[in-house]
């Protein structure tokens, strides 16, 4: 893969080289701390091979020094870590993302090789910039999961569970997350758990959407979560194997912008 040239209206992070030999998939996870001054996040582009799935920008809950390199490719590290920079959409004009500096991230990079030969990969993650003094509102990540669910063979089952918002904030876009296993998503909201209603439904869920889930886009009308607002998380599954399916095999959140907030919201719960 061709590493971009310089440009200042771009921050490139090269993920080091790995072979994924033909018919399998590797996910690896680089750890890089950002020395240099403060910048302005907008959006980000994965540059990748054609088998490429994604790269993405997280947060670790425990750093870790720049340039190690993990195997992430079971799924199980996807706990120790934050969401900090999403792929599917840059931000609204004047809008952007801190990334102050000596900040910790980890670049996430997937590839899956449905080709019929082993291949050499070298992603990048292209995080493309504004003028720190060009921001006029700052955005933070928004993110809903659980991985306590066990989906039992040749059965439906469904998992639910409920977040409450911890400051106000504006919803600028959202999406949800599953697998192949998935039949229906919905996301609801209100002011207490008696009295939610949905606010993005994937029903049905298709295979697809688990490279391509539907997003809700909005930037010209954002949803205005105050503080206390119950946030519900719906996730149903077809489980057509004779084998239980767990996490990370199977995954059940949503995922998504805000404005307005002091720092990301991430909600891991329990079923209910």
């Amino acid at each position: 893969m061709k590493i971009p040239a310089a440009d200042p209206g771009y921050l490139d992070v090269v993920v080091p080289e790995v072979t994924v030999p033909s018919g399998e998939e590797t996910q690896v996870c680089l750890y890089y701390t950002h020395d240099g001054p403060d910048v302005a996040v907008v959006g980000l582009d994965g540059i990748q091979s054609e088998f490429g799935h994604h790269v993405v920008v997280l947060k670790p809950k425990t750093p870790k020094p720049s340039g190690t390199v993990e195997d992430c490719s079971s799924g199980t590290s996807m706990g120790e870590f934050n969401t900090f920079v999403l792929p599917v959409s840059e931000l609204p004009a004047k809008h952007a993302i801190r990334m102050v500096s000596g900040m910790n991230v980890v670049i996430q990079a997937h590839t899956l090789n449905v080709g019929n030969r082993d291949i050499l990969v070298r992603d990048v993650a292209r995080l493309k910039l504004m003028a720190v003094d060009q921001v006029e509102q700052w955005a933070t990540t928004f993110a809903t999961g659980s991985i306590d669910f066990s989906l039992p063979p040749k059965q439906t089952s469904a998992v639910e569970f409920d977040c409450t918002v911890n400051e106000d904030m504006d919803l600028l876009f959202v999406g949800g997350h599953m697998h192949y296993l998935g039949s229906r998503f919905q996301l609801s909201w209100g002011a207490d758990a008696d009295s939610l209603e949905p606010f993005y439904l994937a029903d049905p869920w298709l295979p697809d959407y688990r490279d391509i889930p539907p997003v809700t886009l909005l930037f010209n009308n954002p949803m205005k979560l105050t503080k206390g607002t119950v946030i519900r998380t719906l996730c149903e599954w077809k489980n057509p194997e004779a084998t239980v399916v767990q996490f990370p095999q199977e995954m059940c959140g949503s995922f998504g912008y805000v404005r307005g907030a002091t720092e990301a919201f991430n909600c891991e719960a329990t079923s209910k």
